[in-house]
């Protein structure tokens, strides 16, 4: 289970800012923060709160959830979460410490409840920590992709957009994970619409999947975009889109900029008369869209262990579009291509 390592990378970062914890807080269900998971382990639990000082760990939790929670994290000191004024007590074990935060997640609410405390936003140092993926992590990608291939075997090509995104939900179900955001499946026109929404409709001459499956957390994300019939239009096309992503990805090496990469997939498709309309692509982990970001305006450098999708795409308003997105992970000295085992 993940959380251990990290936290171990996280203990350098307190002691190069000076303080004495690091204080994650998980609200509803609509409002985890996947930093808790990166260094607890725990996938997901509300009302809860962990605590990382310098040498010690622990979690408050909700009293029904502390046997599962067992199970999933490598912590062993959890307290059952104070039933009356539950942040004020936690809170109150911190008298006189200067506490790390994670203040991109934590409400305003929050915040003004920390005023009187010596409060450090950690957000910077946690998303560092996170761009770089350990074994652990890597092997987790590895499982989601596995389950990813899955979905682009044996497409119903006759069937609405609407049956196959529930078969390709099926999939992901019978496999043991969740999909790791509503699947894209759009036919003809509005395969030309990047976010294009899933409609009742068939199609006859494109169909464009943009999916992926989450296990334990980590997220995958792939897209393929499928010819219906013999089509000239869609071979030249998707002959270009190709070409581009094989070429970008190529460039993926320790020490590349992001920028980079961008600007070249945006200038060959300027050059091929093509107006680009997104990024070439972002990372993949605990979030579906995270560092690094391979954009126009990025600041980020690869580095080893990094990983992101490469996504150039073409779209025809009316007609259709073509993406196609792997997901690279960065070696020593290149890449990987983790999804090559999806046909393009």
């Amino acid at each position: 289970m993940i959380g251990k390592q990290q936290t171990e990378n996280l203990r350098r970062e307190l002691q190069k800012k000076k303080l004495d914890a690091l204080l994650l807080i998980n609200y509803s269900s609509d409002h985890i923060d996947k930093s808790f998971q990166y260094f607890t382990g725990i996938e997901w639990v509300e009302h809860s709160y962990a605590i990382i000082t310098k040498d010690s760990e622990k979690l408050y939790l909700p009293k029904f959830e502390i046997n599962r929670c067992e199970t999933e994290t490598w912590i062993k000191n959890i307290e059952e979460l104070p039933k009356k004024k539950s942040f004020e007590t936690i809170i109150g074990t911190l008298k006189k410490k200067k506490i790390g935060i994670n203040g991109e997640f934590l409400t305003a609410n929050t915040f003004q409840k920390l005023k009187a405390k010596k409060i450090t936003d950690l957000s910077a140092e946690i998303r560092k920590l996170r761009i770089i993926k350990t074994k652990e992590e890597i092997e987790l990608l590895r499982q989601a992709i596995r389950i990813t291939e899955k979905f682009y075997h044996n497409i119903n090509f006759s069937g609405t957009e609407m049956e196959i995104a529930a078969d390709i939900q099926d999939r992901a179900s019978r496999s043991g994970a969740k999909l790791a955001f509503d699947s894209i499946v759009a036919f003809d026109g509005n395969s030309a619409l990047p976010h294009a929404k899933v409609t009742n409709g068939k199609g006859s001459r494109v169909l464009l999947i943009d999916s992926g499956a989450a296990y334990k957390g980590y997220h995958a994300d792939v897209t393929r975009t499928f010819p219906v019939r013999e089509d000239k239009e869609f071979e030249k096309i998707y002959g270009i889109v190709l070409d581009i992503q094989e070429r970008a990805i190529n460039m993926v090496s320790p020490g590349v900029k992001a920028s980079a990469i961008d600007k070249f997939v945006r200038g060959e498709l300027k050059r091929k008369g093509f107006e680009f309309i997104h990024s070439t692509g972002h990372g993949i982990g605990l979030e579906i869209h995270e560092a690094p970001a391979i954009s126009e305006k990025s600041k980020d450098i690869l580095k080893e262990n990094m990983v992101h999708t490469i996504e150039p795409g073409i779209y025809l308003k009316g007609k259709f579009g073509i993406r196609i997105e792997d997901d690279v992970l960065v070696t020593r000295n290149g890449y990987e291509v983790l999804t090559k085992g999806i046909g393009k």
